[in-house]
């Protein structure tokens, strides 16, 4: 942060990335994680410079596309997800 004329501190200036970031949809969620996996998740976060929410979620749609799961613009997919109709 920089010092505006008065002594107080402003923020800094968002960039492109912040812009975006701001505009995504979130869901919010509580997540009960063993201690262990947390701070294994938190220090892997650190390494590749996320936070834990990042890293994990990086990791879920990683999972994903492993799977050939398509994430869909819908608000609500169908319950089942893609295999709800066969």
């Amino acid at each position: 942060m920089t010092a505006n004329r008065s002594g107080g501190r402003k923020p800094p200036v968002p960039t492109e990335a912040h812009r975006i970031m701001a505009k995504k949809d979130v869901k919010p969620f509580l997540l009960r994680l063993d201690p262990r996996v947390h701070a294994a998740v938190q220090r892997w976060a650190e390494e590749d410079l996320r936070s834990l929410n990042g890293q994990i979620e990086y990791l879920l749609r990683q999972a994903l596309a492993k799977r050939g799961v398509k994430l869909t613009d819908e608000e609500n997919p169908p319950a089942g997800g893609a295999d709800a109709d066969t």
